[in-house]
């Protein structure tokens, strides 16, 4: 383990020197949130990781731990009642470690606590994808243990238990490994960025700086355009069409306010509302300059694919 490094949840210098478990779904392409490039530049330091510090669900996520690790034997009598504290990080080489919740016996125990609105990912006996490569990632990294607990505390009132055995999933916890080293040796160490998955990822690799030249169409960049093109034509046709119908539609409804089922149910409202307001930019700019220059918001950076214009080539 790298010395003088001190662990907790949320310590973002810690999470730079290596890949953690929270790490592995955006490997594996998992996550909701992030994709390789977003790890890839927190990992090389093109960007701060988050600051979990100040998240809520992070400050309760660590402090309800202990009591829903106290509550295992209680609502799982079947599990071995050699249940504890770990909170050690284990390391599978130099660039790989797993800090663990608890454990039972010598397998892993991790803890989650779930909003209401995520209960549905865990239907069915299903553990979330996201979290199924913490699992392989965390016993990638504690070899003994031979199977990984996850239990998560749904809504706050159901208490639900999954386990991966390691047994059933060791082709996973060496393509996890495979891919982590590759990621760390080549996109970290190397500084070579991961494939492209979005245009977020594009202004990530490309930035400002970093865009320059020319280059030759291809075919398929012509192929991608042309359907583009026909999809924002058939787009802009079915706008028209939907604002005809609807303009139809009011004029249908007249003076009426409401429109109403043969029950009298109220199916549509059609009421005047107050008009937008809106703040003269060009008036404050010209007689409130230094307000104006206080108060402007420059956002960030675009790239906008044109035509050219008088260009016909498809």
């Amino acid at each position: 383990m790298p010395k003088g490094i001190k662990f907790s949840a949320d310590n973002a210098e810690m999470r730079k020197l290596g890949l953690g478990t929270s790490d592995f779904p955006i490997l594996m392409q998992a996550s909701k949130y992030k994709t390789p490039v977003d790890l890839w530049a927190e990992k090389t330091g093109r960007v701060e990781p988050e600051d979990l510090s100040k998240k809520d669900a992070v400050f309760w996520g660590i402090h309800l731990e202990e009591p829903i690790l106290r509550a295992i034997p209680k609502f799982f009598p079947e599990l071995p009642n050699k249940v504890r504290k770990d909170h050690r990080t284990y390391w599978a080489n130099d660039h790989i470690y797993a800090h663990l919740d608890g454990r039972i016996g010598k397998d892993i125990a991790e803890i989650k606590n779930q909003s209401i609105f995520q209960t549905s990912s865990w239907d069915d006996g299903q553990i979330p994808p996201w979290y199924y490569w913490q699992g392989i990632a965390a016993m990638l990294c504690c070899t003994k243990a031979e199977a990984w607990h996850i239990f998560a505390l749904l809504g706050g009132q159901n208490l639900v238990h999954r386990t991966i055995y390691r047994e059933d999933c060791l082709n996973d916890i060496q393509f996890a490994l495979m891919r982590a080293n590759e990621f760390w040796n080549r996109n970290v160490k190397e500084d070579v960025a991961p494939e492209i998955q979005n245009e977020s990822d594009l202004r990530m690799v490309y930035p400002p700086e970093a865009t320059h030249g020319s280059v030759l169409i291809t075919e398929d960049i012509k192929k991608k355009m042309a359907k583009a093109n026909q999809l924002d034509s058939l787009i802009s046709r079915l706008g028209k069409q939907s604002k005809d119908l609807k303009s139809e539609a009011k004029i249908a409804i007249g003076s009426a306010e409401t429109v109403h089922d043969g029950e009298g149910n109220v199916l549509y409202t059609f009421t005047y509302r107050k008009g937008k307001t809106t703040v003269d930019s060009a008036k404050l700019k010209k007689e409130y300059p230094e307000i104006y220059e206080d108060c402007i918001k420059v956002g960030n950076p675009y790239r906008a694919l044109s035509k050219k214009k008088g260009n016909d080539e498809q």
